[in-house]
């Protein structure tokens, strides 16, 4: 049970259609719930029918008076913090021994949660933890795949600082912020930022995040659904707009600007020298480790056996700009796609590439059709630790996720 154990803390920052949602959805989680809204003009619970909309006699939204939260939930109006300033107070004044840092438009999975709490309690020399994760787009579902499968199938552990900071940042992935962490360490990370405000930044934060997430133990990721994320075009991105970027350093660019700054706090934490963060640098920026690794994957039969690979086929998806971050806006692409199954309509689709892509560099998809002829593996094993978020067993609660969000739509 996570009950007395977690705190899911979620982040919202003037965006005014998802924060309802999020309520609604986490209402009934077994935990603490926090909700910091750094939005400038709090929601007044003087003028709750402007707050609510009513199908029949549901209550679909609801917008935050702090009196209908559950006891264990609580909304804090913080529109003079910061991201990090904001995160950090709220995890110094907490009791659970685990938190977790979500977006509003971010759908964790219960079951997922607590797998994750009950091997960081086996494992005390792990600090952090997570499951795969999926985004839904519009019109279909995209499956986290390749970095989740690095972690899956060559899982990596050390009792050496140096080592677990030069795997977690030749491997980088972003969404290491968003793990289950052990509260001191969550604690820790967040001070180290705002004592050294030179790594406050946008672009850094996520490194920062995975750098001293290292520093303090090994993290792990568990063959589980850990959670669905939105990625419809109305949720909009934190760095879309112009003003929101001057809010947390939004021009520093991590290539360009980060080897620029005072890496000192860097060297002493982890006791090195600063020709080895200058190296651990170019080992994220160039991605010459991680792809090596990557190559390693397609020795082997990845693809699940009722997959459909279609060429030729038009994708609609979110249009994003220059810097990659959503502009609201939908169009459709020609390319291939790996079709896994269809869950409520919407295809579930595997992504070809790190992060976000929906294709991989260098005609990715040729890679993957290349490797349904490579070593076989198991098909119980493809599904089951593979892709768990189209396991039997999770299959239940992606229709609930998906359900709720067709119940509530931006």
């Amino acid at each position: 049970m996570i009950k007395d154990k977690l705190t899911v803390i979620v982040t919202i920052k003037d965006r005014k259609n998802t924060l309802p949602r999020a309520m609604n959805y986490y209402k009934d989680f077994p935990c603490d719930v926090i909700y910091l809204d750094s939005t400038a003009k709090k929601k007044s619970p003087r003028h709750k029918t402007q707050f609510h909309r009513r199908v029949g006699s549901d209550i679909l939204y609801l917008l935050g008076p702090e009196d209908e939260l559950p006891k264990t939930h609580e909304y804090r109006h913080t529109p003079n913090k910061n991201y990090c300033e904001k995160i950090y107070e709220c995890c110094n004044a907490i009791k659970t021994k685990y938190s977790v840092i979500v977006c509003d438009d971010d759908f964790l999975s219960p079951t997922g949660l607590e797998e994750c709490i009950d091997y960081l309690d086996q494992n005390p020399s792990c600090v952090s933890c997570r499951g795969q994760t999926a985004s839904l787009n519009d019109s279909f579902i995209a499956v986290e795949s390749l970095e989740y499968f690095l972690e899956i199938m060559f899982p990596f552990s050390s009792d050496c600082p140096k080592e677990r900071v030069k795997y977690a940042w030749s491997h980088f992935n972003g969404a290491s912020v968003h793990n289950i962490v052990r509260n001191d360490v969550q604690k820790n990370i967040f001070k180290f930022v705002l004592d050294n405000p030179q790594f406050n930044a946008i672009k850094f934060f996520d490194k920062i995040h995975s750098f001293m997430t290292a520093v303090q133990g090994d993290s792990a990721v568990l063959p589980i659904f850990f959670g669905l994320r939105s990625d419809e075009s109305k949720t909009g991105h934190f760095v879309s707009n112009p003003k929101r970027k001057k809010l947390w350093n939004g021009h520093l660019n991590f290539k360009d600007d980060f080897l620029k700054v005072d890496l000192k706090p860097m060297q002493e934490i982890l006791g090195v020298d600063e020709k080895f963060i200058e190296e651990i640098f170019h080992d994220l920026v160039d991605g010459g480790i991680m792809n090596d690794d990557i190559d390693r994957l397609f020795q082997f039969h990845l693809v699940p056996p009722q997959s459909k690979f279609s060429y030729s086929e038009y994708l609609n998806f979110t249009v994003l700009d220059k810097n990659g971050h959503k502009t609201g806006l939908t169009k459709k692409a020609y390319g291939c796609k790996f079709v896994l199954g269809v869950i409520n309509g919407y295809e579930v689709i595997l992504r070809m590439g790190v992060g976000g892509d929906l294709y991989g560099d260098n005609k990715g998809y040729e890679k993957w059709y290349d490797s349904k002829h490579k070593t076989k593996i198991s098909d119980k094993i493809i599904i089951n630790t593979l892709y768990p978020i189209i396991s039997e067993k999770n299959l239940k609660q992606i229709y609930r996720i998906i359900s709720f969000i067709e119940r509530f739509p931006l």
